[in-house]
């Protein structure tokens, strides 16, 4: 989620408490813990397949929020006088979790119980930085600061038309599902990821992988037939291809993505080998040079470049128009 509705949600959780907002630093403390977690982002620069391997654990798990509303308390307390330290903790560690259930409930997939639990866990009920759940926080906000003298009505007002409208997202989410449980070839699906269409309220898109094919399906509450978007064919992977698993930026992407497929492009005489996911593609252009071939474009690639021989150049992360590099093992 966006990192004011996490500011918001977590404030107006804290203040809930009965006389918690007036006691030093508190209000802060939320606000800092609610979006500590996502400090992770200072591993972008080293790479994004590093961050999003990273993303998942780490700070968004129980125990990573719990560690970081530890150090944002720390720094609070530091800040603020006649503050204390466990106080200010509780406000951090309301906030770090807030942060955590909202990222699930806008269709993260985390792994919440790490390192105990490997398991991954999401709720896509709405979309990351869903505008209408932003509304309704943003609201929150203004009667958070119209009403800030007195602000445990409006706290309760914001988090109760949050529930509800999550509540309702919820119930079309089971009824948009029951569309496509029993559409063609879902009895040999081997993975599924589940995300809400963004700024919709009535349909989301299933992502699956069968034995033959990757597949995009957009469903619709309402009862209409759930319509294949896109499709991508699983083939046999070429010798390159293969020898590309071996990079770091590729076993980081395959860590966390499980409906991975790659592509091979020529580069003069060297060879880009990459990889996505289909959840960051759409469908693209027919190459001219290769009529009837369908191409696909995507945000995210992960991969490198070899050589005519077949030996690795260089890593490689693209992220939109946004290029970075390293050498290979790295």
């Amino acid at each position: 989620m966006d990192p004011f509705s996490h500011v918001v949600c977590g404030t107006a959780i804290v203040t809930l408490a009965p006389g918690q907002h007036r006691r030093p630093g508190v209000a802060m403390a939320a606000m800092l813990g609610a979006v500590a977690p996502d400090i992770d982002a200072l591993l972008m620069p080293a790479g994004w397949d590093i961050y999003l391997r990273a993303h998942e654990i780490g700070t968004h798990s129980v125990l990573g929020c719990i560690a970081t509303a530890c150090a944002a308390a720390a720094l609070v307390r530091a800040s603020i006088r006649g503050s204390r330290y466990w106080t200010l903790l509780a406000g951090t560690s309301i906030g770090a979790l807030s942060h955590l259930a909202l990222d699930l409930l806008c269709g993260g997939r985390l792994r919440v119980g790490w390192p105990l639990l490997d398991a991954r866990i999401s709720v896509p009920l709405v979309a990351m930085a869903d505008p209408w759940l932003v509304a309704i926080f943003s609201s929150g906000a203004l009667a958070l600061w119209i009403a800030r003298r007195q602000p445990r009505s409006a706290s309760l007002c914001t988090i109760a038309t949050a529930a509800a409208f999550l509540a309702v997202k919820g119930i079309g989410l089971e009824r948009a599902l029951a569309t496509w449980s029993g559409g063609p070839g879902i009895d040999h699906v081997a993975d599924r990821v589940v995300e809400a269409r963004w700024s919709s309220l009535s349909q989301w898109y299933v992502f699956d992988r069968t034995p033959g094919a990757l597949r995009q399906w957009l469903l619709d509450s309402r009862g209409a037939t759930p319509r294949l978007v896109l499709t991508w064919p699983i083939t046999v992977e070429p010798p390159l291809v293969r020898r590309s698993r071996s990079l770091t930026t590729v076993r980081n992407f395959l860590r966390v993505h499980g409906l991975g497929f790659a592509v091979e492009r020529e580069e003069g005489s060297d060879t880009r080998v990459l990889w996505s996911d289909l959840r960051y593609c759409r469908p693209g252009i027919f190459p001219a040079d290769t009529p009837g071939r369908a191409e696909i474009a995507c945000d995210l690639w992960f991969g490198g470049r070899f050589s005519a021989g077949g030996t690795p150049l260089i890593e490689i992360v693209q992220v939109g128009g946004w290029l970075q590099t390293r050498p290979v093992g790295q």
